[in-house]
């Protein structure tokens, strides 16, 4: 059956999303699949979503009726299979597509537009066989740029150069746009010759900021907000927040590291594991400082959030994202040296000048939020993402009858 007659309602231009894990899986890349099907669906077009397949779930996932979606749409592609993606800790869900195009292509089938999450080997299997007439938007959500890129040597670039030529044979085209989420990855787009005309830069993230507020906390709270694994950086909270002993640690998040933490963890740090939105966001409100320990990252979802409440970053590394966070909110983002002892010092820092002045801090806290909200608020981010699409997808079939 071809993908078309599985996307409800009729009428609209058709869009298919390709490259995501399944939606349960329900991390960075999945929540901005979910926005960005929502956004087109509400401008007319009609979307189906093909889910990867997934190690592990973390939630169902509600799309209401007029978003279609098929779960683990290429079941006969090896790196799909749930086992292979379990022992490979998701490394295999790239290389779906290598042996099997042919046949993603006919699961796909034929549609006026196509989304993908990330240059990897699906988007160059389907590429490949689309009509050049068609409309095709390239994203940038979890990419390998910054894994590599944040390992230095000759290797880590001549990798980065291998799938370069693989994975972005056709990015070049003319009928293909390019949705980056910070300057690093623009500027890697046009080092390989892509106008810059078809390349957007929208840091994309679905952080509603009128849900949270700044809060004048009578106690100096440190959160940790993030998936509960090494490279997110959470083995080293036991170690931060035992060399900082006098100040409270809150971590929000699961993750296979939950258990090691909570023995090796003293009584200043408080688990809450994995929350509701509403309790995450009071949370959130009620620190001052929020750590980000991950090893690479694109944009960093979790340190938005903490600027909708005010938050001050600490770095443990200079990621894209976080570098793109700080050139864009000043006095948003204090970078370590990567060292825990670094780590420790401005986390002291940043609680003597909550002391020395609440009320200077406070304000301090208000200004980052409010320079935050005028450039990440998902309303802001919307309308973004609204003149991307219809530049890429045009007017639906609606808006031309």
């Amino acid at each position: 059956m071809n993908s078309e007659d599985k996307s409800p309602g009729g009428g609209a231009k058709n869009v298919a999303i390709v490259g995501s894990p399944n939606l349960e899986f329900y991390g960075g890349t999945q929540v901005n699949v979910i926005q960005s099907a929502e956004i087109l669906s509400a401008l007319g077009f009609k979307i189906t979503i093909f889910g990867s397949g997934t190690y592990f779930e973390r939630r169902n996932v509600d799309l209401g009726g007029k978003i279609g979606y098929i779960k683990n749409a290429f079941p006969f592609d090896p790196f799909s299979w749930r086992i292979v993606q379990k022992i490979s800790r998701g490394v295999s869900e790239p290389l779906i597509g290598m042996f099997t195009s042919r046949r993603i292509m006919k699961i796909v089938g034929n549609h006026d537009g196509y989304y993908f999450t990330a240059p990897k080997f699906i988007f160059r299997s389907i590429s490949g066989r689309i009509d050049s007439r068609k409309r095709v938007l390239l994203a940038n959500h979890g990419t390998y740029l910054e894994f590599l890129s944040s390992r230095r040597g000759i290797l880590s670039r001549a990798l980065i150069n291998l799938f370069d030529s693989i994975f972005l044979k056709y990015a070049n085209r003319q009928n293909t746009f390019i949705h980056t989420q910070n300057t690093f990855q623009r500027e890697h787009y046009l080092k390989r010759g892509i106008p810059g005309e078809r390349i957007f830069l929208i840091p994309q993230c679905d952080v509603d900021f009128s849900r949270y507020a700044v809060r004048k906390n009578d106690e100096f709270r440190v959160l940790f907000l993030n998936r509960l694994s090494k490279d997110k950086g959470a083995h080293l909270i036991p170690t931060i927040a035992n060399k900082c002993s006098g100040v409270n640690f809150i971590v929000v998040g699961d993750g296979p590291l939950l258990n090691e933490i909570k023995s090796n963890a003293g009584e200043n740090v408080r688990l809450t594991g994995f929350l509701s939105e509403e309790e995450k966001e009071r949370e959130v409100e009620m620190c001052d400082v929020i750590l980000n320990l991950s090893n690479y990252e694109s944009l960093s979802i979790s340190s938005i959030e903490g600027l909708a409440a005010g938050l001050r970053i600490i770095s443990k590394e200079r990621t894209s994202g976080l570098t793109f966070i700080s050139e864009s909110v000043e006095g948003a983002v204090d970078f370590s040296d990567g060292s825990v002892r670094s780590i420790c010092e401005i986390v002291e820092k940043i609680r003597r000048e909550k002391e020395a002045d609440l009320g200077k801090f406070v304000e301090g806290k208000e200004g980052i939020r409010k320079r935050a909200e005028a450039i990440f608020d998902r309303n802001v981010i919307d309308r973004k993402m609204e003149m991307m699409f219809k530049a890429v997808f045009g007017p639906t079939r609606n808006d031309e009858d």
